[in-house]
């Protein structure tokens, strides 16, 4: 499969797609998401909580009635092959798992999107925090 056409399948998925699966044995416990419809194509939660775990700050995410927020690396592979890897941001605590927007243009990337709705746990969750933090950017002006 071509790089262009494993990135469609990303970005035209939708959170029902993807099965949640933790890895209890690796330490720490490992978040993997694999998309239902080809086992090859998963998203793995690289987060080093050393070293990225730290709070995370802007006015887009301070927002929340829990003001705590983190950074998550993720990659996306197809196979063994890593093909898209981004930072994403749990906010509110927790509660859901954001793509980083662009600040100047107040838009989110498309595959950062298609990643972050496949992460979290909850559709509605992500849809109600994504929708607060972009309004607030706009407010924010």
């Amino acid at each position: 499969m071509k790089l262009i056409d494993v990135l469609e399948l990303l970005r035209n998925s939708d959170a029902l797609e993807w099965e949640h699966i933790t890895l209890e044995h690796a330490q720490p416990p490992q978040e993997v998401f694999v998309f239902k419809n080809d086992c090859d194509l998963r998203i793995v939660d690289h987060t080093n909580f050393d070293a990225e775990d730290r709070d995370f700050r802007e006015k887009w995410t301070e927002i929340f009635p829990d003001r705590t927020a983190r950074r998550r690396r993720y990659v996306v592979y197809h196979g063994s092959s890593p093909v898209y890897a981004t930072m994403l941001v749990a906010v509110d605590g927790g509660r859901a798992i954001l793509p980083l927007p662009n600040l100047t243009t107040k838009e989110i990337d498309p595959l950062d999107n298609a990643v972050a709705t496949a992460v979290n746990h909850s559709t509605s969750d992500y849809s109600h925090h994504l929708n607060m933090a972009l309004h607030a950017l706009e407010v924010a002006e």
